[in-house]
């Protein structure tokens, strides 16, 4: 229901389908494509409201915007889309996403300040540091909703 909330108040055209998997950590993903996104049962157990649901989603609808962009339709997209300035733009997108279908874009801090343990490196990880996101999303929110 979130996940369709935040398409329909988005005007996104392309078709995504929402698929619950079994996962001991709360996580979300987004396969390439744009066929699915897919959401581990224990996100919304992990999570305090729905606030919280509806940034992870609005950051993997992002990321499934991103693939069906993509070159052919996507197939080659998984190639160039897992980078961290994509993640940081999934970050901003969600922002956007949520303001329009009325969510509070506060939600994606208090879930990555949940779930996501600051790492020491990130040259490796496809993510950013935590703190770095964290930052860039305060600063979007900032900018994007003065006076919050």
């Amino acid at each position: 229901e979130i996940g369709y909330k935040i398409l329909n108040s988005n005007r996104i055209p392309y078709r995504v389908a929402f698929m619950t998997k079994k996962c001991k950590e709360p996580n979300a993903f987004s396969t390439y494509r744009a066929g699915a996104v897919y959401v581990c049962d224990s996100l919304v157990k992990y999570s305090q409201d729905e606030n919280e649901v509806a940034a992870v989603l609005a950051h993997e609808i992002s990321h499934a915007v991103d693939y069906r962009q993509g070159i052919f339709r996507g197939y080659f997209t998984y190639l160039s889309v897992n980078t961290k300035r994509n993640e940081y733009k999934a970050d901003k997108r969600a922002i956007d996403f949520m303001v329009k279908a009325g969510y509070n874009p506060l939600g994606l801090i208090t879930y990555l300040n949940k779930s996501q343990p600051q790492r020491r490196f990130d040259k490796i990880s496809k993510h950013n540091l935590t703190s770095k996101r964290l930052a860039h999303i305060y600063e979007y929110i900032f900018i994007v909703l003065p006076g919050s």
